[in-house]
């Protein structure tokens, strides 16, 4: 649990909806989400599980609870993972893996056990509302926007991983083997 223990430089902007700014690239080694690459302009996720949140991504703390020192990595990680499950370039399955990080940093950074099983059981209880996005499901190919690029791989030889990116004009979604020119 050290691995995970750390403070985070952020400013404070009060009265906006995603109050905290993020002012370094934070790095979190091995979330246990592996097998996917996504790549946005704020979160990287890469295959073999770390994730780089990068200076200036924003978020609003800890959604329904108190935002306290020791919940802060924890919050800026789980909203992250949440943000690629929203945009459906993380299934949803991967929801409960988040929640279990977002506990685990938690503690490592000093929250009570008895606060971190009140707060495991809310976000597993309400948080799902966050994470589901229109059309978010699991086997559903994604394309992606210039500055996104995402896919699932299971194994190196897998012949239907997910893939999106684009280059160019022309955006290619590999899974049921569809190429759009745009």
């Amino acid at each position: 649990m050290k691995r995970f223990a750390r403070r985070i430089r952020l400013e404070m902007r009060p009265r906006i909806k995603y109050p905290y700014r993020l002012l370094e690239d934070i790095v979190v080694r091995n979330t246990r989400i592996t097998n996917y690459y996504v790549n946005t302009p704020q979160i990287k996720l890469a295959y073999n599980g770390d994730l780089t949140i990068r200076k200036g991504y924003t978020w609003d703390g800890a959604t329904g609870a108190i935002d306290t020192i020791d919940f802060m990595l924890a919050s800026l990680v789980h909203d992250a993972l949440y943000q690629l499950m929203r945009r459906a370039l993380l299934p949803i399955n991967q929801r409960k893996r988040a929640d279990n990080l977002l506990i685990t940093i938690a503690q490592a950074n000093g929250m009570t056990s008895l606060r971190a099983v009140f707060v495991y059981i809310a976000v597993r209880l309400f948080g799902r509302q966050f994470a589901l996005s229109k059309g978010n499901h699991h086997e559903k190919t994604q394309c992606t926007d210039t500055h996104t690029t995402a896919h699932r791989l299971q194994h190196p030889s897998d012949k239907n991983r997910l893939h999106a990116s684009r280059n160019g004009t022309r955006q290619t979604c590999h899974k049921n083997g569809t190429d759009r020119n745009r």
